[in-house]
């Protein structure tokens, strides 16, 4: 059985998994999460010496515990399971065994910043511990604090689903789930009947991974329309045939928080900076950046910066902008609001 618990040092966090002597580290699955081809799980350090530990950096998140204890919409609720069956299916597209993932409120973060779901998955070899999946999905409903200023009905009918299911099947619970969250598609389709609001795709584009985002990837929620044909008499795992809107795609970028390494996925076209709580991403402890400090602007393939008129300035490689004009950034320039520095990458 792996020792796995929370350690705190100071004000850094990490969740740490002891190895069995019969277990080894599966070195593709490693090399998947340390290169970020799945944005949503978190890369772990493997001990050097023995490779005998698996140690994750969460400071910068909080633990979906505690994020279920502040008052979570119905919206926010069905999004939190969609996004977790979304990892499933997308574990298994790469190949990734869906036992090796800690499913668990305690081991589920949320990125504060963009309130992405993050996981910790366990790139190991003999890994013998089944998760009992029917029960996580069963449980959030008595751990999560719902808005009863809303019509809460949807919860009795999510609870009396897994007393008229004994038989579990992750098919039909994700049919369900889309169902209930009003969407008209099969499990697996990312597209859907209606057009839903929400903040942005949250994967992270790598080079011969082909990732689209799908509402649920957010507790909070964009729609990335996603239109394909299937090429008939072709299996359901063949060719699929790219109509001319995917074709260009838009390509989101990323920037990394160079003082304590916080990754955020810049998820919208038009995607705002600064303190207030209404902005696209909000900068945690720093008073020098300006409630609507700035914005990242995605225009026919390239990346923009505008500064919305911020007291303390944006820059990039330490050259000041100009307020609301826009100025052209490359990936692996430094781009700084006020003085917190961020790398921009793609």
């Amino acid at each position: 059985m792996n020792k796995i618990e929370v350690i705190k040092k100071g004000k850094e966090k990490y969740v740490s998994v002891k190895l069995s002597p019969a277990q080894t580290i599966n070195t593709r699955e490693a090399e998947l999460l340390r290169k970020g081809q799945v944005y949503q799980l978190i890369n772990p350090d493997i001990g050097v010496k023995r490779k005998t530990e698996l140690i994750y950096r969460v400071t910068n998140y909080m633990s979906l515990k505690e994020y279920l204890q502040a008052v979570t919409s119905k919206k926010g609720f069905l999004n939190m399971v969609l996004s977790v069956l979304d990892m499933v299916n997308e574990s298994q597209r790469l190949m990734l065994s869906t036992k090796n993932f800690l499913i668990s409120t305690n081991y589920i973060f949320v990125e504060p910043g963009t309130r992405t779901l993050m996981y910790v998955y366990l790139p190991i070899i003999n890994y013998d511990v089944e998760s009992d999946i029917k029960h996580f999905f069963q449980s959030l409903a008595f751990e999560t604090v719902f808005n009863q200023l809303e019509d809460c009905g949807f919860v009795k009918e999510y609870i009396a689903y897994f007393g008229n299911h004994p038989n579990f099947s992750i098919y039909d619970f994700e049919l369900f789930m889309r169902q209930m969250n009003g969407e008209s598609v099969a499990p697996g389709d990312k597209q859907s009947d209606k057009e839903i609001e929400f903040k942005g795709a949250d994967l992270k584009p790598q080079e011969n991974i082909m990732m689209y985002a799908h509402p649920s990837k957010l507790l909070g929620g964009q729609q990335a329309s996603v239109v394909g044909t299937t090429v008939l008499g072709a299996p359901e795992y063949g060719t699929t045939v790219l109509a001319p809107e995917e074709l260009n795609r838009v390509i989101y970028p990323y920037i990394v928080r160079v003082s304590n390494g916080e990754k955020v996925s810049v998820n919208k076209k038009n995607f705002s900076i600064g303190q207030s709580a209404s902005v696209d991403y909000m900068v945690s402890g720093n008073n020098a950046v300006s409630r609507n400090h700035a914005e990242i602007i995605i225009q026919n393939g390239d990346y923009f910066v505008l500064d919305k008129g911020s007291t303390n300035g944006t820059y990039i490689d330490d050259e000041r902008l100009q307020v609301d004009t826009l100025t052209e950034i490359k990936p692996g320039q430094m781009l700084r609001f006020a003085n917190e520095s961020y790398e921009f990458n793609v």
